[in-house]
């Protein structure tokens, strides 16, 4: 629906600078999406020198932390593959957009997952080119943090294309086309068996919101497996199989499998994992007076919103830019449950701990270093 809306389809070629600006380097900087290339497929890595990062992040108009070039190749075909490692959403936005714009605002040749562009320049036979992005391991990279909330794994035979959220006065669009507010919208792509299969999440302020969105796309779909409401969010599969539609939900971690959870609930750790990762979420979206809502009186008084920020932006400046969640682990000490959620930054990681009072509402917080490296 959204990717409808935004027209981002088609061919182009952009015949970039970056191709002169690259040297080779035996030691580039090593890259996930080429990890499981097929056999016969090859991948020589190139590095763009720092001071030309900056110099293409001001022509480009977003700021870039890396910049890889790889030429990959397959018989006698070859495809440069330029990528942008961006710190933020907003910087990758920023980067697709002018990238975007460079090949005439046609797609196939670009990409974008979560805080990552990829381009694919330096060829024009778009038939290869959809060949090259069949190989890359496009999972291997961060989604967006919004995205993560909802879709929290990616089938090995799920091969994803792109990820992002959608700009604001886009997402703000949707919502007054749909007669509704709107906060954020994604749009993420996936080749299944063969088809092309995209999931759009819409996220709303209120449950009544996301129910008047519901109510307004499925009132165009043909099966009402293509649109699911889960609180104040409502999820849009496109495709042209409902059954991939009816899998995605449990496939990507949507909604648990009724098959492998029948007869038990979730436990109260399970329950405030959830809590305490949606609350690692709100602080990496710098978030801060949605934060505190589930702070008791005692924590409300001593670690206020603007003081929560200046705790959370100095443990960036201390561990780099906020990259993704990776494991939780919880304890018991006296009445209080406590929730370790293990963090990655640019530098290094550490633990966000949580802890929770009987109600469930947080009664410290602290930023540990983690045991688990």
């Amino acid at each position: 629906m959204a990717r409808r809306l935004f027209g981002v389809t088609g061919i182009a070629l952009w015949i970039v600078l970056i191709v002169v600006l690259c040297i080779p380097q035996s030691g580039a900087i090593a890259n996930p999406l080429f990890k499981k290339l097929p056999q016969g497929w090859t991948a020589k890595p190139l590095v763009v020198p720092l001071d030309n990062i900056s110099a293409i992040s001001t022509k480009l108009g977003g700021r870039i932390t890396k910049l890889t070039n790889t030429m990959l190749s397959f018989q006698n075909n070859q495809v440069q593959i330029n990528v942008f490692f961006c710190p933020t959403t907003v910087d990758a936005e920023k980067i697709y957009i002018a990238v975007l714009k460079a090949h005439n605002g046609e797609g196939d040749y670009v990409s974008r997952v979560g805080n990552t562009v990829v381009e694919f320049a330096k060829s024009n036979d778009v038939n290869f080119v959809n060949q090259a992005r069949g190989v890359l391991d496009f999972a291997s990279l961060p989604l967006d943090l919004f995205t993560a909330r909802y879709i929290k794994k990616i089938p090995a035979d799920w091969h994803l294309n792109d990820s992002f959220p959608a700009p604001t006065e886009q997402a703000a669009a949707i919502g007054k086309k749909l007669n509704a507010d709107v906060k954020t919208v994604s749009n993420t792509l996936f080749v299944v068996h063969d088809k092309k299969f995209q999931v759009n999440i819409i996220d709303c302020p209120t449950p009544q919101d996301a129910n008047k969105i519901h109510q307004a796309i499925l009132a165009a779909k043909s099966d009402p497996a293509f649109c699911i409401l889960i609180d104040s969010a409502v999820i849009e599969f496109v495709s042209d199989d409902v059954k991939i539609a009816k899998e995605a939900v449990y496939e990507l971690g949507i909604k648990p499998n009724p098959a492998q959870t029948a007869g038990k609930q979730a436990s109260k750790e399970d329950s405030l994992e959830t809590q305490a990762r949606d609350f690692v979420t709100l602080l990496a979206e710098q978030q801060f007076e949605k934060a505190v809502e589930n702070f008791d009186d005692t924590m409300k008084t001593a670690l206020p919103a603007e003081n929560l920020k200046e705790a959370w932006n100095a443990l960036l400046a201390q561990f780099g830019p906020f990259e993704k969640q990776l494991d939780a682990r919880s304890e018991k000490v006296l009445s209080y449950d406590v929730i370790y959620i293990t963090c990655k930054f640019q530098k290094d990681i550490c633990d966000v701990k949580t802890v929770y009072n009987n109600q469930k509402q947080i009664a410290g917080l602290f930023f540990v270093p983690t045991t688990k490296k």
